[in-house]
């Protein structure tokens, strides 16, 4: 009886492994039922659609990292068009209304200067007591060259003195901007400025934007050197054209300014020709 059993189970085997490979290997139909669907190829990869737009996140009121910043308005979002504002543009003509750009192509906030070929422009910051003080800007030129703008700190105070505000790359970066900084000693209790002229063979209007002005650490026994990692340089009396033309500037400010006026007798005269 029991050899008979052990016999019976033996012989089934084959049976059930052939039901199990049927089972895994497809799947049961009924009359009715629809026929599995054929497997779908993946199709070729779609080439990337050109962009569209960019989108943004900007401060109304500019760059409010930088607490202690020195320029009036660095950002041009307080600045009006004309009147005694933190910005004044002259043209061979005087001065004239301050143009804007605004939006996505400005740099920092939402509002920067767009300056057109022939123009100056001056912005009002304040110098440290005491010390040295850096100062930066970001600007866009026409040409494809940070050379081809050239900004100074001016005080007009005790004559005119300048420092050179250098571009920190020769070329402009991927959107076309340029980066100029400098560290210069502060112009104590006098009349301090930042100035920038475009150039008059220039085709399209250049844009200014995230002026910044603060006072460099005072050196310490600890710690000798200041340390602003940019390049120092001292003041300088102009010469040449930019000397006209901020000889005249000053005049023009000292003239205009609420308190403290000169007695120059200048109604919104024209800048000085080349």
């Amino acid at each position: 009886m029991t050899t008979n059993m052990y016999t019976s189970r033996i012989s089934a085997l084959p049976f059930l492994a052939l039901l199990a490979t049927t089972a895994c290997g497809s799947v049961a139909t009924t009359a009715g039922d629809p026929a599995p669907a054929a497997p779908v190829e993946s199709a070729a990869p779609v080439a990337p659609s050109a962009k569209a737009r960019e989108v943004f996140t900007r401060s109304p009121f500019g760059r409010t990292d930088v607490a202690d910043n020195l320029v009036l308005d660095g950002d041009f979002e307080f600045t009006g068009r004309s009147g005694q504002m933190p910005w004044l543009t002259f043209s061979q003509r005087g001065q004239q209304s301050l143009a804007f750009e605004t939006g996505g192509r400005c740099i920092s906030g939402v509002r920067c200067a767009k300056l057109a070929p022939g123009t100056v422009i001056y912005g009002w910051l304040a110098s440290p007591a005491s010390g040295r003080f850096k100062v930066s800007l970001r600007a866009k030129p026409t040409a494809n060259r940070c050379a081809a703008l050239a900004p100074v700190v001016v005080d007009f105070a005790d004559g005119v003195q300048i420092a050179r505000i250098g571009a920190v790359a020769a070329a402009p970066d991927a959107s076309g901007w340029c980066t100029y900084a400098v560290e210069t000693d502060a112009f104590t209790g006098k009349q301090s400025g930042i100035y920038l002229e475009v150039n008059d063979n220039d085709v399209n209007p250049s844009l200014l934007d995230d002026a910044v002005a603060a006072p460099v650490p005072t050196p310490t026994p600890g710690n000798p050197i200041a340390a602003s990692g940019l390049p120092y340089v001292r003041h300088e009396r102009p010469s040449g054209h930019l000397a006209e033309e901020l000889t005249w500037l000053g005049d023009y400010l000292k003239s205009h300014r609420r308190f403290g006026r000169s007695e120059l007798p200048l109604d919104n005269p024209p800048r000085a020709t080349k």
